[in-house]
């Protein structure tokens, strides 16, 4: 039943549709270093805390929402997750002045995680 869901999107729009999502993991990684370099004080700070909330989204999205990891969230908690870090990142990066990267990016993000689970459940 679930390949026929997936099927109901023509040609190659499933994998498109995979692709924004991945494009969207990369641009949550990319978002929480630009918070980080945005809120640092210095240079050494900025860098700093970019690389820790990099690293930390790293291992979080490794060990717990990656296709491969060993204790996955399953679904549909694992959308929440997603919903929450995607929201969660683009309402900082408004609060630290960001304001169109965040909601676009923000809003393409949760729209992808939320079409893939419906054309593309298997993932």
């Amino acid at each position: 039943m679930a390949d026929d869901r997936a099927e109901t999107l023509p040609g190659g729009w499933v994998g498109a549709l995979l692709a924004v999502c991945f494009l969207a993991e990369l641009a949550l990684v990319g978002g929480l270093a630009w918070l980080g370099v945005s809120i640092g004080g210095n240079v050494v700070v900025s860098v700093v805390l970019a690389v820790v909330f990099v690293a930390a989204i790293v291992v979080f999205w490794g060990v717990w929402m990656a296709r491969t990891a060993r204790r996955r969230v399953p679904d549909p908690a694992r959308l929440v997750v997603e919903i929450v870090l995607y929201g969660g990142t683009a309402v900082a990066l408004v609060a630290v002045g960001h304001v169109v990267p965040a909601i676009v990016g923000g809003v393409i993000a949760i729209a992808a995680s939320v079409l893939s689970r419906r054309f593309a459940p298997q993932t």
